[in-house]
């Protein structure tokens, strides 16, 4: 699964009992797990959040906007070539 489907309960269609498509991100690589909504610094903002196999994680606003992307590799293979 390399893209994740944001759909929000509130956007429920009541006739066709189904759930709207808002977005679609492409993640660039398999995903860990589900994504995480939270609203992570209280600011009363969900954001959503998860990790891929090529170790890197995201953190996207409700619009699907990146806000920051970590790459544990960068940081792996900055450690090794210090040694």
């Amino acid at each position: 699964m390399k893209k994740i489907l944001h759909a929000i309960k509130k956007m429920f269609n009541e006739e066709s009992k189904q759930l709207n498509k808002t977005w679609v991100f492409d993640a660039k690589g398999d995903l860990l797990s589900a994504p995480l909504v939270v609203d992570i610094d209280e600011k009363h903002k969900e954001k959503i959040i998860f990790g891929t196999k090529e170790g890197k994680v995201f953190q996207l606003d409700k619009d699907a906007n990146v806000e920051w992307i970590y790459d544990s590799r960068e940081i792996f293979q900055k450690q090794n070539s210090c040694s």
